[in-house]
């Protein structure tokens, strides 16, 4: 393991949070010109809080690219269940990013990745670096990225409740390394992702096959092993349980287009926060960045 710094680094699921938010606080917040702004107040209120609490030494937001990435090439159907962004939603991502740019935050999107896998390769680097990392999501895809120096910020209810998961707890509530989730994910699928999986094996039967084999491979190598049902499935699946572990799996060494030295904190521009929270009539808010610039 790598020798720790000292320094902490904070890594922002941006799309995720921003959701959270959205559906967290009513959308009949706006401003007098009609423009909806739950998700802005939500997440900024939320940023606000963990840098306070936090006061990290390197943060970084990572957004989706809103086009294909490689596992849409590699799976057509890959989140074609997902309903469309909410209008109401895609107009205040711009006013998010707005802010984090005005809070000297770093952004990171790229052509053909996901959010998840930025922020996993990032997450390394802070490792490699001997930081101390946090990713901040709503997601547990990312349970698959803890190590003993890699936890996760995960919001457990709207945006008020934020829990801190650790390997220890993970392995407390699970009974699988970090590193097997994604085995468990390409076992049980995922609706939410339209992963498939393997037909017949929900979360129970996925976790028990986990503790004994240890591995989705070894599962599979043992499908004749498997009685009924269950085993005839693993073995028909075989393939599409591969595929689906593939599509589960964040990559961590993406060609990245950011350095980690550009996620350094930095003092905010609180002149362009103070003009963006009044144009927004976050008047508490406002009144905060008055009082700090």
């Amino acid at each position: 393991m790598k020798q720790k710094n000292g320094k902490k680094f904070l890594i922002l699921d941006g799309h995720s949070l921003a959701f959270r938010a959205f559906f967290a606080l009513p959308l009949e917040l706006k401003t007098k010109k009609g423009l909806h702004t739950n998700a802005i107040l939500g997440f900024t209120n939320m940023l606000l809080r963990l840098l306070k609490d936090e006061s990290p030494d390197y943060i970084l937001t990572t957004f989706d690219y809103p086009a294909p990435t490689f596992r849409h090439q590699a799976y057509s159907a890959y989140k074609a269940t997902r309903e469309k962004t909410p209008a109401e939603m895609h107009e205040q991502l711009p006013l998010i990013k707005e802010i984090l740019q005005a809070l000297n935050i770093a952004i990171c999107e790229m052509e053909g990745y996901e959010a998840d896998d930025l922020l996993g390769t990032f997450a390394r680097q802070g490792e490699e670096a001997g930081l101390t990392t946090y990713i901040v999501t709503a997601d547990a895809d990312a349970y698959q990225l803890l190590s003993p120096q890699v936890k996760i910020l995960i919001t457990r209810q709207g945006i008020t409740r934020i829990e801190e998961l650790t390997v220890e707890k993970f392995q407390e509530s699970y009974g699988l390394a970090p590193h097997q989730w994604v085995d468990y994910k390409a076992l049980k699928g995922d609706s939410s992702d339209n992963i498939p999986g393997v037909p017949g094996i929900g979360e129970k039967r996925a976790l028990k096959l986990l503790k004994e084999y240890g591995s989705l491979e070894q599962v599979l190598a043992h499908s004749r092993n498997i009685p009924g049902k269950m085993g005839e499935n693993l073995s028909a699946h075989a393939e599409q349980a591969i595929m689906s572990k593939e599509l589960a799996t964040i990559c961590i060494n993406i060609p990245l287009s950011l350095s980690l030295k550009e996620c350094r904190s930095a003092e905010p521009d609180w002149d362009s926060l103070l003009q963006i929270f009044r144009r927004l009539e976050f008047r508490n808010l406002a009144k905060k960045v008055s009082e700090l610039a």
